[in-house]
């Protein structure tokens, strides 16, 4: 495969993930839904909630400046796309 080629997008992958890394979230097991999240930004760089649960998961665990990084680049995403 050509470098000039973006990768395809999955986005039924990624909500998989998301959805799998949720649940480690709301059981209180940030490092695996932290891996869930990453996994689900594979398939789908620009998923916004991805990044902001991420960066959430981030948060409890003490992770401030990556969290930021990981908002920053959620609200950008929304600021662009429109998204509400």
């Amino acid at each position: 495969m050509s470098w000039f080629r973006k990768k395809k997008i999955d986005r039924v992958a990624a909500e998989e993930w998301y959805n799998e890394g949720v649940a480690f979230g709301e059981q209180g097991r940030f490092d695996e839904a932290i891996e869930c999240y990453d996994k689900a930004l594979e398939n789908d760089p620009n998923y916004a909630y991805a990044l902001g649960n991420k960066g959430s998961a981030l948060v409890e665990q003490g992770s401030y400046y990556e969290a930021i990084e990981c908002c920053d680049r959620a609200l950008d995403f929304w600021l662009r796309s429109g998204v509400s």
